[in-house]
């Protein structure tokens, strides 16, 4: 029997790659002769880095850089929602440009800011004034302040372009937008939150460039490489799965084992389940999640963490030892 393994991460408790081991050696434990790839999967937020670059056949000269990993929410102890900023993303983006990278695919998941990445294109030299032409202040209520634009500075991006992952959909801005959605998250406020848009809508309101579904993507950081880079947004989890080789790996499996920190209502809009059951087809799929607001599929295997373990806290506490629980559960219900 061949099995295909590919997981997102359980969210601090354990990466997509520590996931598809711990599962494979309960699995083999029960069953040693049965074939398991390993494919850890992710969707553009904490840990695509390290699953692209672990398991992608060609990057062409692309460089993978994570926002997460340089400003995401978890870099910080103390949450700032209004002076939080992207500058050392523009840094590192900066850096791979003049080090030669033909392509950015830039990972933007967890952000901590809401500042639609203006602070990342400061560092790559564009340059945010006030009515007084003084630049404003990094962070997204800085950009209540912004009457102008200046581009003359940008360092030109990668031949390639840059190629956004992300699987959000919201816009910048309004009820649905980044600081409503989003903000709450990142330790705003109600009365933060209503700030943190209205300074949104003044960026789109000075640039005159228009929003689109998933502009606000990392705090709007989406929305400011679109702006100045004309950067192409792509379903993160879809392309991770076709850089790692995860539809040719499936095409010859009996079983496909997927699964995320908490499986609900969101898993099936463009996460990284999702995107492995579709990519399944007839295959069978089971599912081994930290814990879960709605039923598994009809039909279908699945395994919750905090039932096995009792709690969320034990499950979370003694990760390796409930998820390896997990593979021998579903080795043995095979």
């Amino acid at each position: 029997m061949k099995v295909v393994i590919a997981t997102d991460s359980f969210k601090g408790s354990a990466s997509a790659g520590d996931l598809s081991l711990w599962i494979k050696e309960g699995w083999l434990s029960v069953r040693p002769h049965d074939e398991i790839l390993c494919l850890p999967m992710a969707d553009g937020g904490e840990g695509s880095r390290q699953v692209i670059e672990a398991s992608a056949r060609n990057l062409k000269g692309a460089a993978v850089i994570e926002l997460a990993e340089i400003c995401g929410i978890t870099k910080y102890s103390t949450l700032d929602p209004l002076g939080a900023h992207t500058y050392e993303l523009g840094v590192a983006i900066r850096d791979a440009i003049e080090a030669g990278a033909k392509k950015i695919i830039l990972c933007v998941g967890g952000s901590a800011s809401t500042d639609a990445g203006i602070g990342a294109l400061r560092a790559l030299g564009a340059k945010f004034l006030d009515k007084s032409g003084n630049e404003i202040p990094l962070g997204g209520a800085g950009l209540t302040q912004l009457d102008a634009i200046d581009f003359t500075g940008l360092i030109a991006g990668p031949q390639d372009g840059i190629i956004i992952f992300s699987d959000v959909t919201n816009p910048l801005t309004g009820k649905n937008g980044a600081a409503y959605v989003f903000g709450p998250q990142k330790g705003a406020s109600v009365e933060q939150v209503e700030l943190l848009d209205e300074a949104l809508f003044n960026l789109v309101r000075v640039s005159g460039f228009p929003e689109t579904a998933g502009s606000g993507a990392a705090g709007g950081t989406t929305y400011g490489f679109q702006l100045a880079y004309d950067a192409e947004v792509k379903s993160g989890s879809y392309e991770i799965a076709q850089l790692i080789g995860l539809p040719d790996a499936i095409a010859s499996a009996d079983l496909v084992i997927t699964g995320e920190g908490r499986y609900d209502s969101q898993s099936l809009q463009g996460k990284v389940v999702s995107t492995v059951v579709s990519l399944a087809g007839q295959t069978p799929v089971a599912y081994i999640v930290g814990d879960k607001g709605i039923d598994f599929p009809e039909g279908s295997k699945g395994i919750s963490l905090t039932d096995l373990a009792g709690s969320s806290e034990v499950a979370k506490k003694e990760s390796r030892q409930w998820v390896t629980e997990s593979g021998i559960k579903l080795a043995k219900s095979i």
